[in-house]
């Protein structure tokens, strides 16, 4: 993951540097070092759950009277894709008039995720098995806006559902 250097002036032995992370709680507990300063991970750090652990190391000559100097360490948790959208409202019910004109919006899907920046883009997407679903409404990828498309009419279709999002 990263690696702290320290330098000694000394010569030989006394110039022998050790590290230690100093303890502070559970944050340190996430990291250990490797005799050469070599910082790594223990398990597996979420962005979601903590994004920034901080924590100091310290280098220890190994003079007769050790001397010894420290450094504060920032970590910054990167973020992946890996959270599920969520929608707001687990199911959308939706009264549409008979014949109601094209281009009126008759629901509004929302949704969710808890990652950030480009992994937390949502795409809508209807989803069905239903032929005539896509002839009577649309859906706006980027918004979730539900329109009427087409002529409803009681005579062919009373009832559809099947909306799902998926992340970009």
């Amino acid at each position: 993951m990263g690696k702290v250097i320290a330098t000694d002036a000394d010569s030989g032995r006394n110039a022998l540097v050790k590290y230690r992370i100093i303890p502070s709680g559970s944050l340190s507990a996430n990291f250990a070092l490797y005799p050469n300063g070599g910082i790594v991970v223990l398990g597996k750090l979420d962005r979601e759950t903590q994004d920034v652990y901080k924590f100091q190391i310290e280098a220890v000559d190994n003079g007769k009277s050790p001397l010894k100097a420290s450094a504060n360490v920032t970590v910054h948790v990167t973020d992946v894709n890996d959270c599920v959208p969520e929608f707001y409202v687990k199911s959308y019910n939706v009264a549409v008039d008979e014949n109601m004109p094209s281009d009126t919006e008759i629901a509004k899907v929302k949704a969710a995720d808890c990652d950030i920046n480009e992994n937390s883009r949502l795409k809508y997407l209807l989803s069905t098995n239903q032929s005539h679903v896509k002839q009577l409404i649309k859906l706006d990828t980027k918004s979730g806006s539900v329109t009427t498309k087409g002529e409803f009419n009681l005579g062919k279709a009373s009832s559809f559902q099947h909306c799902q999002v998926w992340k970009r």
